[in-house]
């Protein structure tokens, strides 16, 4: 039979786009033949498992399966090997408490905005072979790997070994039973942000954040508890450049965004003023386009979720399109690149402000879309200034006028706030009422009547949805002027004057 991926890794080629070529071996035989900066690697990788008692050599018990291993490698930014190696999880039998939470990009961005307003400096922290602090409650036989010097073909897991189902699910259990024993609480809007106490922790897998009176002292617990690396303050985290100032922050990608623009020869291209053609539309055609279009929408994607939000929209756009690319969409996805290109040294800017407050504006573009007549929503939301939450998403059902369409956009917007609120009082222990701006003025007054209104009866759970948080003030409405609502550049390809007013009220700038 054919081998096929497993569904559950998704597309491929969307991923590789993440990982761009490096000339990095593949294989065990490839790294030993490279020289000893990369023997040295699987040598400390070896050492670390010996070190953690990861496994001990036992002969396999009859009807079970042994679970293959592979290592892999990769040169890190300081241009130091990494070796790791891994069980090929998807060989395992099926278990169902394997969930671990990741923190989200706003979260993060919610962090370094609070941190910007209090002066307080962002500690980065690296723990070493992260999963292999946690226990295994369960039997597990690998094929010894090689380079492992044993006499048994088989060995038994006792920690959570990397490529396991249950290893990211055990490692955030251990985590979180130790920052909970010093004092402080998981919050209930995303589950890998800790407070109180003094101090405001994110954990990203093995990457941890932590800011706050207390850091030092949580550190130093650590590095005692878990070997910590102390990398200082926030720098790099995520492939995401971030620079700190005496009253500012930024937030780029210019290192990725390079390597990008290299990998599709776009470097030496001539810029685009706009990422996307003013109204651009999609044309079927029968002619496909045999080119790499899965990969930079993929690149693309990566840049748009957290540090460009100037093109979200085009992004959303074009990723429609993965499995029927044609010229026309090709051309539209290299004109997003030249677009990067001319605005290479762009940054999201974050600024102390006395403004101590969450300000979102909902936007949406009436049936946009003459394939399907599905409307556009956009969302962008405001911490104490700064841009930290950006969403511009096609909406699930056709909007039957634009009031309708906006109603939906609005729900969106309220629930991403709801979110981000939740997220604001655990950082700063002090409740706070949102405002969400619309441009709206029918929708703005139906939100505020709570009697069932005719024009809102199809998008009715929606609306009592925004009709209850407003009437509690949980969040208020306020109208905004179109040409200040920062969301409409969310919701459809701008003329550059128009286009670049939005960008500056983002606050990307050059830097």
């Amino acid at each position: 039979r054919n081998a096929k991926i497993p569904t559950r890794l998704g597309d491929y080629q969307l991923y590789s786009a993440y990982c761009l070529y490096t000339g990095d071996p593949n294989t065990y035989q490839q790294a030993i033949l490279k020289g000893e900066e990369w023997k040295s690697a699987i040598d400390k990788e070896i050492e670390a498992h010996q070190k953690h008692g990861t496994w001990i050599p036992a002969p396999l018990p009859e009807g079970k399966k042994p679970i293959d291993t592979r290592w892999i490698f990769k040169t890190k930014q300081d241009g130091t090997k990494k070796a790791r190696l891994v069980a090929k999880g998807f060989q395992e039998e099926e278990h169902y408490e394997v969930y671990s939470p990741v923190a989200r990009y706003a979260t993060i961005r919610m962090l370094i905005s609070f941190a910007v307003q209090r002066n307080w400096d962002i500690r980065q922290l690296d723990i070493p072979t992260a999963f292999l602090h946690g226990n295994l409650d369960i039997e597990v036989y690998i094929k010894t790997p090689e380079g492992v010097n044993t006499n048994s073909r088989t060995l038994k897991l006792q920690k959570a070994l990397y490529g396991l189902r249950e290893a990211p699910r055990k490692w955030n259990e251990r985590f979180h039973d130790f920052i909970v024993s010093h004092g402080l609480i998981r919050s209930g809007s995303d589950f890998c942000l800790y407070f109180g106490a003094g101090a405001a922790v994110v954990v990203w897998v093995d990457d941890i954040l932590i800011c706050g009176p207390r850091s030092e002292e949580l550190i130093q617990a650590m590095v005692k508890e878990f070997n910590a690396k102390d990398l200082g303050t926030l720098k790099v985290f995520l492939g995401t450049e971030i620079v700190r100032s005496k009253d500012k922050c930024s937030i780029s990608q210019t290192t990725y965004l390079d390597k990008v623009l290299t990998k599709f020869k776009m470097k030496d291209s001539r810029g685009a003023g706009t990422p996307m053609e003013f109204n651009f539309q999609y044309e079927e055609s029968s002619e496909a386009a045999e080119v790499p279009y899965r990969e930079i929408v993929g690149s693309l994607m990566y840049l748009a979720v957290i540090s460009r939000p100037d093109i979200a929209y085009a992004v959303a756009c074009l990723s429609r399109y993965l499995d029927k690319p044609n010229q026309l969409v090709w051309q539209a996805a290299k004109r997003v690149l030249k677009y990067l290109n001319f605005t290479r040294d762009y940054a999201l800017i974050y600024r102390k402000s006395d403004m101590h407050e969450i300000t979102a504006y909902t936007d949406a573009n009436w049936a946009t879309d003459i394939q399907d007549r599905k409307s556009i929503s956009g969302t962008a939301v405001f911490h104490c200034g700064n841009l930290v939450s950006w969403i511009s998403k096609k909406q699930q059902c056709v909007a039957q006028s634009s009031y309708e369409s906006e109603y939906l956009a609005c729900a969106q917007t309220a629930s991403e706030v709801l979110y981000l609120m939740g997220v604001s009082q655990d950082l700063s222990g002090e409740k706070v009422c949102p405002v969400i701006k619309i441009d709206n003025q029918s929708v703005l007054k139906s939100a505020q009547n709570f009697e069932n209104s005719k024009r809102s009866k199809h998008v009715n759970v929606k609306a009592h949805f925004i009709k209850d948080i407003v009437t509690k003030n949980i969040v208020k409405l306020e109208y905004v002027q179109t040409n200040d609502n920062v969301a409409d550049i969310l919701t459809k390809a701008l003329k550059a004057a128009k286009f670049i007013h939005f960008r500056n009220l983002m606050n990307l700038e050059k830097c």
